[in-house]
């Protein structure tokens, strides 16, 4: 083989080589979420039923791909909330265990009172106590309380001091037609007083960018 011949080859066999280590660290760079310590709280209530149909399961299919983007090591509690507030399922990092007690949640709907400014509360002194760095609250609610015994602006100032994100996706009646702007002010007040964000549906059962947007949040 002549001089040239061998540079020629040389030169393949280091292109070849960079090829193959670009791909390798394409694939081994591909990005997963920090986990997080989340907590669930759901409104139990008739007046924010729409999830016990169609919405309920789209709802469990987008936080199951939540779930995934942290390799499945993020760690869930879920808080009930009625006429009282409780905790549903504590502290587990199994998200199909989490998406079976929300089917039962969302299915089980009951005319009853709503203690949902009790029921952040409870979900603040449970995220607190979460594993990881990042924590955060999610809300399943249309916002309306009628029974806590935490005012609004009391848990307002438990968010602010407590330093967990509270983020909120309004859930309304399927017998109601349109938003009820209070409902969803006090979503927006509980929020803004955590710096998380609260969130009307652009289109029923589309959750899947909300979860998103709140992964990104939960980055910075």
């Amino acid at each position: 083989m002549s001089h040239v011949s061998r540079l020629l080859l040389l030169a393949l066999l280091l292109c070849v080589a960079r090829s193959a280590g670009a791909q390798t660290g394409t694939a081994a760079t591909t990005p997963v979420a920090e986990p997080v310590s989340g907590v669930i709280v759901v409104d139990a209530s008739t007046s924010a039923d729409s999830l016990s149909g169609a919405d309920g399961k789209r709802f469990r299919e987008a936080f199951a791909r939540f779930a995934q983007a942290s390799g499945g090591r993020d760690e869930f509690t879920v808080v009930e909330v009625s006429t009282y507030a409780s905790v549903s399922l504590d502290r587990t990092e199994d998200a199909a265990e989490v998406s079976k007690k929300l089917s039962r949640l969302f299915s089980s709907r009951e005319p009853a009172a709503t203690s949902l400014f009790d029921g952040c509360a409870l979900a603040l002194k449970k995220a607190a106590q979460g594993k990881y760095e990042r924590r955060f609250i999610l809300v399943l609610s249309d916002g309306v309380d009628t029974v806590s015994e935490l005012s609004l602006k009391e848990v307002e100032k438990l968010l602010k001091e407590g330093g967990v994100k509270l983020f909120a996706i309004e859930v309304e009646s399927r017998d109601r037609v349109g938003n009820f702007d209070g409902g969803f002010r006090a979503l927006e007040a509980l929020a803004k007083a955590s710096g998380g964000a609260a969130y009307r549906q652009k289109k029923k059962g589309e959750f899947d960018p909300i979860l998103s947007s709140i992964r990104e949040a939960l980055r910075r």
